[in-house]
Protein backbone atom coordinates (compact mmCIF):
# COMPACT_ATOMS: atom_id res chain seq x y z
CA UNK A 1 0.00 0.00 0.00
CA UNK A 2 1.15 3.86 -0.54
CA UNK A 3 0.93 6.22 2.40
CA UNK A 4 0.46 9.83 2.07
CA UNK A 5 3.73 11.48 0.86
CA UNK A 6 5.10 14.36 2.87
CA UNK A 7 6.31 17.44 0.97
CA UNK A 8 9.64 16.93 1.00
CA UNK A 9 10.23 13.41 0.91
CA UNK A 10 11.05 11.28 -2.35
CA UNK A 11 8.28 11.43 -4.69
CA UNK A 12 6.42 14.32 -3.13
CA UNK A 13 4.95 16.47 -5.90
CA UNK A 14 5.32 14.25 -8.50
CA UNK A 15 3.50 14.58 -11.70
CA UNK A 16 -0.20 13.15 -12.08
CA UNK A 17 0.64 10.39 -14.48
CA UNK A 18 3.59 9.04 -12.43
CA UNK A 19 1.12 9.21 -9.15
CA UNK A 20 -1.35 7.25 -11.21
CA UNK A 21 1.20 4.75 -12.12
CA UNK A 22 1.78 4.52 -8.22
CA UNK A 23 -1.55 4.23 -7.52
CA UNK A 24 -1.97 1.13 -9.68
CA UNK A 25 0.89 -0.67 -8.02
CA UNK A 26 1.22 1.00 -4.33
CA UNK A 27 -3.01 1.65 -3.97
CA UNK A 28 -3.54 4.86 -1.39
CA UNK A 29 -4.88 3.93 1.74
CA UNK A 30 -8.09 6.34 2.50
CA UNK A 31 -7.77 8.91 4.54
CA UNK A 32 -10.59 8.42 6.83
CA UNK A 33 -11.19 4.87 7.31
CA UNK A 34 -7.67 3.69 5.34
CA UNK A 35 -9.61 1.37 3.18
CA UNK A 36 -7.02 0.40 0.44
CA UNK A 37 -8.05 1.41 -3.13
CA UNK A 38 -8.58 5.17 -2.97
CA UNK A 39 -7.61 8.54 -1.01
CA UNK A 40 -11.38 9.30 0.13
CA UNK A 41 -13.48 6.11 -0.15
CA UNK A 42 -17.34 6.07 -0.93
CA UNK A 43 -18.24 5.06 2.43
CA UNK A 44 -16.40 7.85 4.14
CA UNK A 45 -17.65 10.19 1.45
CA UNK A 46 -21.35 9.00 2.79
CA UNK A 47 -20.58 9.50 5.72
CA UNK A 48 -19.39 13.45 5.55
CA UNK A 49 -22.28 15.59 7.69
CA UNK A 50 -22.73 18.64 5.47
CA UNK A 51 -24.04 21.81 6.55
CA UNK A 52 -27.50 22.16 5.97
CA UNK A 53 -30.31 24.76 6.46
CA UNK A 54 -31.67 26.16 9.00
CA UNK A 55 -27.69 28.11 9.87
CA UNK A 56 -26.98 31.58 10.67
CA UNK A 57 -27.69 33.91 7.75
CA UNK A 58 -24.28 35.60 8.33
CA UNK A 59 -21.92 33.42 10.00
CA UNK A 60 -23.51 30.04 8.76
CA UNK A 61 -23.20 28.54 12.57
CA UNK A 62 -26.10 25.83 12.66
CA UNK A 63 -29.23 27.26 14.40
CA UNK A 64 -32.95 26.09 15.08
CA UNK A 65 -34.26 28.42 12.68
CA UNK A 66 -32.48 30.46 9.65
CA UNK A 67 -31.76 33.72 11.73
CA UNK A 68 -28.96 35.34 12.60
CA UNK A 69 -27.46 33.66 15.98
CA UNK A 70 -26.55 35.67 19.22
CA UNK A 71 -23.06 36.41 18.60
CA UNK A 72 -24.17 38.22 14.75
CA UNK A 73 -26.58 39.89 16.66
CA UNK A 74 -24.47 41.22 19.11
CA UNK A 75 -21.27 41.96 17.50
CA UNK A 76 -21.88 42.18 13.61
CA UNK A 77 -18.88 40.26 12.01
CA UNK A 78 -16.52 41.96 9.32
CA UNK A 79 -17.87 39.81 6.59
CA UNK A 80 -20.57 39.90 4.24
CA UNK A 81 -21.09 35.75 5.06
CA UNK A 82 -19.50 32.48 6.08
CA UNK A 83 -20.23 29.32 5.70
CA UNK A 84 -18.86 25.79 5.51
CA UNK A 85 -18.74 22.54 3.39
CA UNK A 86 -19.40 19.96 6.53
CA UNK A 87 -19.33 19.22 10.05
CA UNK A 88 -15.97 19.12 11.48
CA UNK A 89 -16.32 15.61 12.56
CA UNK A 90 -14.87 11.91 11.84
CA UNK A 91 -14.25 10.74 9.06
CA UNK A 92 -14.04 14.39 7.63
CA UNK A 93 -12.07 15.60 10.27
CA UNK A 94 -9.45 12.76 9.57
CA UNK A 95 -9.52 14.10 5.82
CA UNK A 96 -8.29 18.01 6.93
CA UNK A 97 -5.75 16.91 9.71
CA UNK A 98 -4.06 14.25 6.78
CA UNK A 99 -3.98 17.24 4.19
CA UNK A 100 -2.85 19.33 7.54
CA UNK A 101 0.00 17.26 7.83
CA UNK A 102 0.91 15.03 5.19
CA UNK A 103 -0.32 16.45 1.86
CA UNK A 104 -0.22 13.63 -0.62
CA UNK A 105 -0.36 14.04 -4.25
CA UNK A 106 -3.63 14.95 -5.39
CA UNK A 107 -5.70 15.15 -1.69
CA UNK A 108 -5.54 18.70 -2.36
CA UNK A 109 -7.24 18.96 -5.95
CA UNK A 110 -9.89 15.96 -4.34
CA UNK A 111 -10.81 18.56 -1.82
CA UNK A 112 -10.93 21.16 -4.11
CA UNK A 113 -13.49 19.16 -6.22
CA UNK A 114 -15.92 17.93 -3.78
CA UNK A 115 -16.50 21.65 -2.42
CA UNK A 116 -16.57 23.26 -6.02
CA UNK A 117 -20.30 23.30 -6.41
CA UNK A 118 -21.03 24.63 -2.55
CA UNK A 119 -18.49 27.02 -3.19
CA UNK A 120 -20.06 28.34 -6.13
CA UNK A 121 -22.76 29.36 -4.53
CA UNK A 122 -21.31 31.27 -1.98
CA UNK A 123 -18.45 33.03 -3.64
CA UNK A 124 -21.11 34.88 -5.27
CA UNK A 125 -19.93 37.80 -7.22
CA UNK A 126 -16.27 37.80 -5.63
CA UNK A 127 -12.87 38.24 -7.55
CA UNK A 128 -10.21 37.02 -5.99
CA UNK A 129 -9.61 34.26 -3.86
CA UNK A 130 -7.23 34.86 -0.97
CA UNK A 131 -6.34 31.33 1.49
CA UNK A 132 -5.78 32.16 5.48
CA UNK A 133 -1.87 32.00 5.60
CA UNK A 134 0.67 30.36 7.75
CA UNK A 135 3.10 32.35 9.92
CA UNK A 136 6.37 31.83 8.14
CA UNK A 137 8.29 29.42 10.83
CA UNK A 138 5.14 26.97 10.87
CA UNK A 139 4.98 27.22 7.13
CA UNK A 140 9.03 26.34 6.91
CA UNK A 141 8.45 23.33 9.35
CA UNK A 142 5.29 22.19 7.53
CA UNK A 143 6.79 22.99 3.59
CA UNK A 144 3.35 24.02 2.78
CA UNK A 145 0.21 25.85 3.76
CA UNK A 146 -2.83 23.34 3.39
CA UNK A 147 -5.23 25.68 2.51
CA UNK A 148 -3.61 27.15 0.10
CA UNK A 149 -2.89 24.04 -1.59
CA UNK A 150 -6.88 23.83 -1.60
CA UNK A 151 -7.66 27.03 -2.58
CA UNK A 152 -5.37 27.36 -5.71
CA UNK A 153 -7.42 24.51 -8.16
CA UNK A 154 -10.60 25.90 -6.21
CA UNK A 155 -10.06 29.06 -7.67
CA UNK A 156 -9.25 28.24 -11.01
CA UNK A 157 -12.37 26.05 -11.44
CA UNK A 158 -14.11 29.14 -10.09
CA UNK A 159 -12.41 31.50 -12.62
CA UNK A 160 -11.48 33.92 -9.67
CA UNK A 161 -7.60 35.31 -9.76
CA UNK A 162 -5.70 33.54 -6.87
CA UNK A 163 -3.95 35.40 -4.45
CA UNK A 164 -2.08 33.98 -1.52
CA UNK A 165 0.35 37.07 -1.22
CA UNK A 166 -1.70 39.46 -0.60
CA UNK A 167 -2.40 38.51 2.82
CA UNK A 168 0.04 37.37 5.48
CA UNK A 169 1.03 37.10 8.95
CA UNK A 170 2.93 39.58 10.38
CA UNK A 171 3.91 38.42 13.49
CA UNK A 172 3.87 34.24 14.63
CA UNK A 173 1.00 32.96 16.51
CA UNK A 174 0.32 30.57 19.24
CA UNK A 175 -1.29 27.93 18.59
CA UNK A 176 -4.86 28.29 18.86
CA UNK A 177 -5.69 25.02 19.93
CA UNK A 178 -7.04 24.17 23.98
CA UNK A 179 -7.83 28.43 23.76
CA UNK A 180 -11.28 29.70 24.95
CA UNK A 181 -13.22 32.14 22.43
CA UNK A 182 -11.43 35.02 24.78
CA UNK A 183 -7.57 33.56 24.46
CA UNK A 184 -8.24 32.96 21.08
CA UNK A 185 -9.07 36.69 19.75
CA UNK A 186 -6.33 37.86 21.59
CA UNK A 187 -3.71 35.89 20.58
CA UNK A 188 -4.38 36.29 16.69
CA UNK A 189 -5.42 40.43 17.06
CA UNK A 190 -3.65 42.31 15.15
CA UNK A 191 -1.35 38.89 13.67
CA UNK A 192 -2.24 39.74 9.52
CA UNK A 193 -1.66 42.36 7.32
CA UNK A 194 -2.71 42.83 3.81
CA UNK A 195 -1.79 44.45 0.65
CA UNK A 196 -3.44 47.55 -0.50
CA UNK A 197 -2.43 47.72 -3.94
CA UNK A 198 -3.77 44.59 -4.57
CA UNK A 199 -6.84 44.40 -2.40
CA UNK A 200 -8.38 47.80 -2.81
CA UNK A 201 -11.75 47.79 -3.86
CA UNK A 202 -11.70 43.88 -4.86
CA UNK A 203 -14.70 41.26 -3.77
CA UNK A 204 -12.55 39.08 -1.91
CA UNK A 205 -13.51 35.09 -1.25
CA UNK A 206 -11.47 34.48 1.76
CA UNK A 207 -10.67 30.40 2.32
CA UNK A 208 -9.55 28.97 5.64
CA UNK A 209 -9.33 25.34 6.91
CA UNK A 210 -11.90 24.99 9.89
CA UNK A 211 -14.07 27.94 11.51
CA UNK A 212 -14.19 27.41 15.03
CA UNK A 213 -14.76 30.35 17.24
CA UNK A 214 -14.14 33.01 13.59
CA UNK A 215 -11.40 34.43 15.77
CA UNK A 216 -8.74 33.71 13.19
CA UNK A 217 -11.16 34.98 10.43
CA UNK A 218 -12.33 38.21 12.17
CA UNK A 219 -8.72 39.06 12.50
CA UNK A 220 -8.21 38.31 8.86
CA UNK A 221 -10.67 40.33 7.64
CA UNK A 222 -10.31 43.83 9.65
CA UNK A 223 -6.96 43.30 7.89
CA UNK A 224 -8.48 43.08 4.64
CA UNK A 225 -10.82 45.94 5.45
CA UNK A 226 -7.78 48.31 6.50
CA UNK A 227 -6.39 47.40 2.96
CA UNK A 228 -9.86 48.55 1.29
CA UNK A 229 -10.93 45.43 0.24
CA UNK A 230 -14.74 46.44 -0.47
CA UNK A 231 -16.59 43.43 0.41
CA UNK A 232 -15.36 39.71 1.84
CA UNK A 233 -17.16 36.77 1.48
CA UNK A 234 -15.49 33.41 3.60
CA UNK A 235 -15.88 29.40 2.86
CA UNK A 236 -14.32 27.09 5.38
CA UNK A 237 -13.68 23.32 4.66
CA UNK A 238 -15.50 22.80 7.84
CA UNK A 239 -17.30 24.08 10.94
CA UNK A 240 -16.60 22.85 14.52
CA UNK A 241 -19.53 23.01 17.12
CA UNK A 242 -20.08 20.61 19.28
CA UNK A 243 -23.03 18.80 17.83
CA UNK A 244 -25.53 19.70 15.32
CA UNK A 245 -28.61 20.38 17.15
CA UNK A 246 -26.59 22.78 19.94
CA UNK A 247 -28.26 25.26 21.25
CA UNK A 248 -26.89 28.51 20.14
CA UNK A 249 -28.13 30.43 23.31
CA UNK A 250 -25.61 28.10 25.45
CA UNK A 251 -21.89 29.10 25.35
CA UNK A 252 -19.85 27.30 23.27
CA UNK A 253 -16.13 26.97 24.30
CA UNK A 254 -14.13 24.34 22.11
Amino acid sequence: MRKALVKGEPGAGLPDWVSAGLDLVFPPECAGCELIGSAWCLNCQAATRRLEPPFCDRCGTPLGLSELCRDCRESEPQFEQAFSYAYYRDPFRKLIVELKYRLPNGLARLIADFVLETARIFAADSQVVVPIPLGSRRRRERGYNQIEEVARPLSRQLKLAFDPGALWRGRETASQVGLTPNERRDNIAGAFTADPIRLHGKKVFLIDDVYTTGATIQAACQALHQAGARSIRVFTLARAVMDPDWDPDEEFEE
